[in-house]
């Protein structure tokens, strides 16, 4: 029997090496955004078309969709899944998923109705984000048509477009 090139298993000294050093446990995206709005709250930290959002103003926004998502009944260990091109929904959706204590779960733009059904349902997913039309293709429709196969799935939230019947705005 040959002997694993590669394992995920640290040995104890490993991990106390790590650890004395502070290079462990690392924040979170959340504790991270936090420190840096703290130390930097001015300076612009994305850049989205024409817009700039400093530290600060993302950290209130993120803070402000965790409240949202909280509000609709997301819990810690929750799947939140989200079909989102590289806005900077996603970047704000990734800081308040991990501030609440969800779980994460990006679907890439291409994937369409086989793929997202089939993620959603894997994944038991309560909650999906999606554009509105991107490409050529309408994200609502897509989730409108694997929304009755995904039976975990209570929430559509659309982002940068107005939603359809049943779903809920991603601004709101």
């Amino acid at each position: 029997m040959s002997k694993p090139v590669f394992s995920l298993h640290l040995s104890a000294e490993r991990v106390a090496h790590h650890e004395s050093r502070g290079e462990w446990p690392v924040a979170g995206p959340a504790e991270a955004l936090r420190r840096r709005a703290s130390a930097t709250p001015d300076r612009v930290f994305v850049i989205d078309g024409s817009r700039r959002v400093t530290f600060e103003e993302f950290r209130r926004l993120a803070a402000k969709l965790a409240h949202g998502l909280a509000g609709i009944g997301v819990e810690p260990g929750e799947v939140v899944s989200w079909q989102l091109p590289s806005w900077i929904e996603g970047a704000l959706l990734t800081v308040a998923l991990d501030a609440i204590g969800c779980v994460s779960n990006p679907i890439l733009p291409i994937y369409r109705e086989a793929e997202v059904g089939f993620v959603l349902r894997q994944a038991r997913s309560r909650v999906l984000v999606v554009p509105g039309l991107f490409r050529g293709v309408d994200h609502r429709q897509l989730a409108a048509a694997v929304r009755p196969r995904s039976p975990d799935l209570e929430h559509v939230l659309v982002a940068r477009a107005d939603p359809l019947a049943a779903m809920g705005s991603f601004d709101r």
